[in-house]
């Protein structure tokens, strides 16, 4: 049935160019991981062409599906990848004026959102779900309001992202989540590799280690600039990737 699908796009491509999109791979299934793979390998001349979108961090663990398959495509020069950067703060304005153009925005909404979600998309909506949700903000026809004074909104991680990072935390290893752990009682959001280690059982080489690893596949962290030591050695230091993971990452990092 795969070839047959296979030849079924290439008739309609045949007619007229086709795009195909698949939204959301994270959550791939194993059938459309093999149509996926059969149709990136076919060398039939085609006006056909897919484009997946997927998260990062979920697809970078290593029992995820779609991991292999785009490591074998990549190599092979079968596919390419686009990594979106992060929007910005005018690009919230945008996605908040996109219904209501002409209506003005109460001023420091845009920039309470962007500097929340640090213009992580995904963020960003869940933010604002969370914001009307708890009826701190509403929207009607003619644009936005705010519920109370922007001052007296305190910002919690969103319950839908917390669950999101909740189970990709407990993805983990044991190991990995002690290191996160360790990361989280720092108060900053940036921690020196050798203070962190010293609440563990993990010496510093193999904590920076793991350090490392969930900065290349997870990208729940990602290395900062290195912190000089009294004796003069400049000591590794990482950060979460975004405030927000340390937020929803901390109480988990305990329950472990």
């Amino acid at each position: 049935m795969l070839r047959e699908i296979g030849d079924a796009l290439e008739a309609i491509a045949s007619q007229s160019p086709l795009l195909v999109v698949f939204e959301d791979l994270q959550w791939v299934d194993y059938s459309t991981i093999d149509l996926i793979s059969v149709v990136a390998r076919r060398r039939v001349p085609t006006r056909l062409m897919l484009i997946g979108t997927f998260r990062e961090a979920d697809v970078a663990l290593s029992d995820h599906p779609l991991r292999q398959l785009r490591q074998d495509l990549v190599a092979r020069q079968l596919c390419r990848e686009v990594a979106l950067e992060p929007l910005g703060e005018e690009h919230v304005v945008e996605y908040l004026l996109a219904k209501a153009p002409a209506s003005p925005l109460p001023e420091g909404l845009a920039e309470l959102i962007y500097r929340h979600s640090e213009g992580n998309p995904l963020f960003m909506t869940a933010v604002l779900d969370h914001l009307t949700g708890r009826q701190l903000i509403a929207r009607n026809d003619h644009g936005w309001e705010l519920g109370v004074a922007l001052h007296d909104i305190d910002l919690s991680v969103p319950e839908s992202l917390r669950e999101m990072i909740e189970a990709q935390i407990e993805r983990l290893s044991p190991e990995e989540q002690r290191v996160l752990e360790a990361a989280t009682l720092t108060p900053s959001r940036s921690f020196c590799v050798v203070t962190s280690a010293a609440a563990t059982d993990v010496e510093p080489e193999r904590f920076e280690e793991v350090c490392e690893r969930l900065s290349r596949r997870t990208r729940l962290l990602r290395p900062a600039a290195p912190e000089e030591s009294p004796d003069g050695r400049l000591l590794p230091v990482y950060e979460f990737a975004h405030a927000l993971y340390r937020e929803a990452g901390e109480p988990i990092a305990r329950q472990t």
